[in-house]
């Protein structure tokens, strides 16, 4: 599971804060109760059995207003941009946000209806005319966005190899054991026919 998580930084900069693949519980603790970040993790639907990937709106609840009201109108742009997310969740609290609260959440919500394709609308139609003409989610450069996907992918590629792996290695465990097992039952059943035989002879 690849998670990432972005916070603004200086006033309205949005920057890539951490990224790994520990899953949804590691995400959780990266969140702060005093900012306003965001986060995207591959999780997978409860209800369907597909992975699915969660864009985390993370408002904390210690978060100051004034950073409220000024980050308000980025989502719809954030949205557009992470447009493999086709899930987008609105968190406070670090329950919420856990591979429980998660799975919970998708559980009970329908798929995100996707975002349209092209470039993502002019953050002046987003944020007003007070903020400057710079769109929050295109501080992210598409070459971080595109390697963090082709992380994801790649770590998914290993997870499953590590499973095939390890499936092979079971298997060839559960080999010997079971041929192990026919080799002591076999010298087992030696010994007893020769001691059989032993006594045999002793009574002629």
């Amino acid at each position: 599971m690849c998670v990432a998580v972005f916070a603004y930084e200086k006033h309205h900069d949005l920057k890539l804060l951490d990224s790994g693949a520990g899953g949804p519980d590691e995400l959780a603790e990266k969140f702060s109760s005093t900012s306003i970040m965001y986060g995207l993790c591959r999780i997978q639907d409860p209800s369907t059995g597909a992975h699915r990937i969660v864009l985390i709106n993370w408002v904390g609840e210690k978060a100051p207003e004034s950073q409220r009201e000024a980050c308000a109108g980025h989502l719809p742009a954030i949205r557009a941009f992470f447009r493999e997310a086709s899930v987008v969740l609105s968190a406070r609290r670090t329950a919420e946000v856990t591979q429980e609260g998660l799975s919970r959440a998708l559980a009970h919500m329908a798929p995100a209806a996707p975002a349209r394709r092209g470039p993502p609308p002019d953050a002046q139609e987003l944020v007003g005319t007070n903020y400057r003409k710079t769109n929050p989610a295109l501080e992210i450069r598409r070459t971080m966005r595109e390697s963090f996907w082709e992380q994801a992918e790649l770590e998914e590629q290993q997870r499953k190899a590590d499973e095939r792996r390890r499936a092979q290695e079971e298997r060839r465990r559960w080999e010997r054991q079971r041929m192990e097992e026919e080799r002591r039952g076999a010298a087992e059943r030696e010994l007893r026919c020769r001691e059989k035989e032993r006594l045999i002879e002793e009574q002629r």
